[in-house]
């Protein structure tokens, strides 16, 4: 019968609390040491303006102002008894006398040196001492009785004190033995009342406390960490006719910035500031539309966003308050594409992956594009489109500029060579891209009807060295460093419809994404827009028109089977042959038991015949 054992209770909890005091604590470690010695950023900064970021980003890890986050004093407030308790346990491990080992020395308190008279003398102090007639239902006093005979024989007897030099028992090798890794305390009577109103606490309160509060959080979240209420608001706001100066207020009313965006009555300044940014953005300057609710809540975030689009100034307090919701607006505007896409509504879908540029950027409708490189302002962006080289047309914007040659790239003649050398150091960085479509039936030479089309789309950065990978996107303006994606779309512009979708995440040089879509239930030629975005570049997007023909299934050659084929369809399969099998068996069984009946039905005739026949025989003894 298995019994509980200290020892293993020790090793046991031991185990399970290192699994957790060990990695969190080095975490927080990690975060004590960023906070006092700042780290160097995961990506070097590229322009002044990316140092400028990288220094605030700097900043809001490290300083003891992290130490103060609840997320960290509640690590903190974990760890402390969580050490102690380790320590605890690591003492009474020690202390244990079965981790311990045999000692008879230990037991019988003497040393190697001591007389075998003093030996006797000790074993019999002690054996009246734990003596179990004086210490009746006393288990601990019964095995240290039982320890001290034994220590006492591993002294005085040589066999038992070559076993115990040689197995550590003096009773020679022992079995293993298995326990139940529980203190024994349990077991006592005095305990149990105790331990079932703790069995009771946890499993009636504490475990339908904790699933609870866990069921509560993760039934509000989607995919992504994607709230459903920012679901349900989107399918709200958007449509097939929404318009892109909507989008930020689409954003605004995201459920993740509900309680970020509550006016706050402690903070008076707060309010007027946004007061007076919504006048600079919608009365004086017109960036910003009429909101369609005018819910302080909603309000305020697409204020902090507008004034992000516009590069207003505000204050830090703000500032950080607007770095919070741009951080998490990737996977929102994700979700609102999705919703879109599974609407088919095309320009809506559009609209929103430009509003994912511009958010990046910090750049709105009637900016250049050309104001993404570091030091280029209106007037150095008026110039470069105006000044042309002979014999080539002028430059229109970012994605022509990139691609010309260092001495040809006009309008920067007002800047310092450190500037000019930031200006081409971004062009090198903003991908140069080529874009090739291939549209096919997978092994097949044509597209029937009903076929399943691939829609294969090539993506080449001229830009980027084979075997090297793509740079984080330049946005010295968004408070974090980006990777770079890019979204395939396959639709009809004319009819506003998007048919199929992908993301590109690939960082590589020569990245290939499969977009699937059903041919028409019709021959005839297809017409479709394939475009392929940027999710944080503003004016890098491609668009390709394609078309492929559609034959009629009837058209199709007809491919007889051969003839083998068609005897491998009259085979069984494995199935049919299973319940063969069982049929038979079951065949079998019924044959045998109709020949055992008929046997037993003969031999019974057999018996009442040779009784009629002796009875016929006594009859006529009689007569």
């Amino acid at each position: 019968m298995l019994e509980y054992d200290n020892s293993a209770f020790y090793y046991f909890t031991l185990s399970l609390i290192s699994i957790y005091l060990v990695p969190v604590t080095l975490v927080s470690l990690k975060q004590i040491l960023r906070a006092i010695i700042p780290a160097r950023g995961a990506v070097e900064a590229r322009t002044s303006a990316e140092k400028t970021k990288c220094t605030r980003m700097k900043k809001d890890k490290a300083g003891l102002s992290v130490l103060w986050r609840w997320s960290f004093v509640t690590k903190v407030l974990t760890l402390i008894p969580g050490w102690a308790c380790f320590f605890y346990l690591l003492n009474s491990m020690t202390d244990d006398a079965e981790i311990k080992g045999f000692d008879p020395f230990a037991i019988l308190g003497v040393t190697p040196s001591t007389e075998a008279r003093e030996i006797k003398k000790q074993y019999r102090a002690l054996s009246l001492i734990y003596h179990p007639d004086k210490n009746p239902d006393n288990k601990v006093a019964e095995d240290m009785f039982m320890k001290i005979a034994k220590a006492y024989e591993a002294l005085t007897d040589q066999t038992a004190m070559d076993n115990w030099r040689k197995f550590g028992n003096p009773d020679g090798k022992q079995p293993m033995e298995v326990s139940i890794a529980l203190p024994t305390f349990l077991l006592e009577k005095e305990h149990h009342n105790t331990i079932l109103i703790i069995y009771l606490i946890a499993m009636v309160v504490i475990i339908p406390s904790i699933v609870a509060m866990w069921y509560a959080r993760s039934k509000k979240y989607g995919e992504k960490n994607v709230m459903y209420d920012s679901y349900a608001w989107y399918n709200h706001m958007l449509s097939d006719s929404s318009e892109m100066k909507n989008m930020p207020e689409v954003l605004a009313g995201s459920a993740e910035f509900r309680a970020l965006n509550t006016p706050d009555k402690d903070r008076p300044m707060e309010t007027k500031e946004v007061a007076k940014l919504y006048r600079q953005l919608y009365r004086e300057s017109t960036l910003m539309p009429k909101p369609k609710y005018d819910h302080p809540v909603i309000k305020k975030g697409a204020v902090q966003v507008f004034a992000h689009l516009a590069q207003k100034p505000m204050s830090p307090e703000l500032k950080k308050n607007l770095d919070t919701m741009l951080i998490k607006t990737p996977d929102l505007i994700e979700a609102m594409i999705e919703l879109a896409c599974s609407r088919r509504w095309l320009n809506t879908t559009i609209y929103v992956i430009n509003f994912s540029q511009y958010i990046h950027q910090g750049l709105w409708l009637s900016d250049n594009t050309l104001l993404q490189l570091p030091h280029i302002g209106e007037a150095e962006a008026r110039t470069i489109c105006t000044t042309s080289v002979p014999g080539k047309p002028a430059v229109k914007g970012i994605a022509q500029y990139i691609k010309l040659p260092r001495e040809e790239r006009k309008g920067l003649d007002q800047l310092t060579p450190e500037q000019q050398e930031e200006v081409h150091r971004v062009c090198s960085i903003i991908p140069d891209v080529t874009v090739k479509v291939d549209i096919f039936v997978e092994d097949e030479s044509e597209i029937a009807e009903n076929d399943l089309v691939t829609i294969k789309v090539t993506l080449t950065r001229n830009n980027v060295e084979d075997g090297s990978k793509v740079q984080p996107v330049y946005a010295p303006k968004y408070p974090v460093f980006a990777d770079e994606g890019w979204w395939v779309l396959v639709g009809d512009i004319n009819r506003k419809t998007i048919f199929s979708f992908e993301r590109i995440t690939d960082n590589g040089r020569v990245v290939s994404k499969e977009v699937k879509m059903m041919a028409p239930n019709k021959p005839g030629t297809v017409k479709l827009d394939v475009f392929v975005k940027s999710d944080s570049y503003v004016g890098l997007d491609q668009k390709q028109a394609v078309q492929f023909e559609v034959v009629s299934a009837a058209n199709l050659p007809q491919y007889e089977p051969h003839p083998d084929d068609l005897e491998l369809d009259n085979e069984p399969t494995l199935f049919e042959q299973v319940m063969q099998a069982y049929d038979d068996e079951t065949d079998s069984e019924d044959e045998d038991g109709g020949a055992q009946k008929t046997i037993g039905d003969g031999e019974e005739g057999d018996s009442s015949g040779s009784g009629s026949d002796s009875e016929d025989e006594s009859d006529e003894e009689d007569d």
